[in-house]
């Protein structure tokens, strides 16, 4: 993973392998920024303010939004796509596409061929060759995790060498000019969402989830790989809604039940 590249170099220290910093150079390719024209767009709230901020800092390429339900995570991953002037890629999964879309025309005023939801193999291949044809490649593209994840299956069961889809997926978002990824309730199919930061090449990521813990001790370690605690974003805290009060209620034993 990008966040373990220190590991890495003593990896291969420890081994003897010797190496330039320039062999482990990132590099980043031009891209051509997108235009999302605006319907309706409200100012940000104190606490998303707070997010705004975050996302806006280029030092961080993964980074991770836990702001609870209904604070407008959403809101927020398409105020930074708008500003920022990224073509994004969008992953879910598929029952939340219609609420995504939702949001997104109310939001953008984006025409038909802007937006585009790649619900087959076979758009997604042809999707591809558009982007090698040099055709006009949508503003933002939606892909399930179902889908998305068999595209990652078929990178490592071919071996690289896929006869299904033209472009392997560590060359994906360059040829597509994809600068952002987009991965709503991220820690559903974690696995599965790694090791698409592992196998694909963004500018930047944003994960969206409320319950990134777990009671799986292996599951917090690898959440704390892709999305180290102190490089993750909840707005400033959790704000209590709800005071519980407890009643508790017991029998007295004095009390002879068959006679009451």
């Amino acid at each position: 993973h990008i966040n373990q590249l220190s590991e890495f170099k003593q990896f291969l220290g420890i081994r003897g392998v010797s190496y330039t910093e320039q062999d482990l150079k990132a590099t980043e390719d031009q891209v051509q920024p997108v235009e999302h024209p605006i319907k309706q767009m409200y100012p940000p709230r104190p606490k998303q303010e707070l997010v705004m901020k975050y996302l806006m800092d280029d030092t961080m390429v993964n980074k991770l939004v836990t702001l609870p339900p209904g604070y407008g995570k959403t809101y927020l991953a398409l105020r930074y796509m708008w500003l920022k002037k990224y073509r994004a890629l969008l992953t879910f999964k598929s029952s939340y596409t219609d609420r995504w879309i939702s949001a997104i025309t109310e939001t953008f005023a984006h025409t038909a061929d802007d937006i585009l939801v790649v619900d087959s193999s076979k758009t997604l291949s042809l999707l591809m060759v558009m982007a090698l044809n040099g055709d006009k490649i949508p503003a933002i593209i939606i892909v399930g995790f179902g889908l998305w994840r068999r595209y990652m299956e078929d990178y490592e069961e071919s071996n690289g060498q896929s006869t299904r889809y033209p472009i392997a997926p560590p060359d994906f978002f360059v040829v597509l000019g994809i600068q952002l990824k987009v991965v709503d309730e991220i820690h559903q199919e974690f696995h599965h969402n790694y090791k698409s930061d592992l196998y694909t090449n963004t500018l930047f990521s944003i994960g969206l989830s409320a319950t990134m813990e777990s009671s799986d001790p292996f599951n917090n370690r690898m959440y704390g790989i892709a999305f180290p605690s102190n490089k993750r974003c909840d707005g400033g805290g959790y704000d209590p809604h709800v005071k519980v009060l407890a009643w508790g209620y017991k029998i007295d034993p004095s009390i002879n039940l068959r006679t009451q």
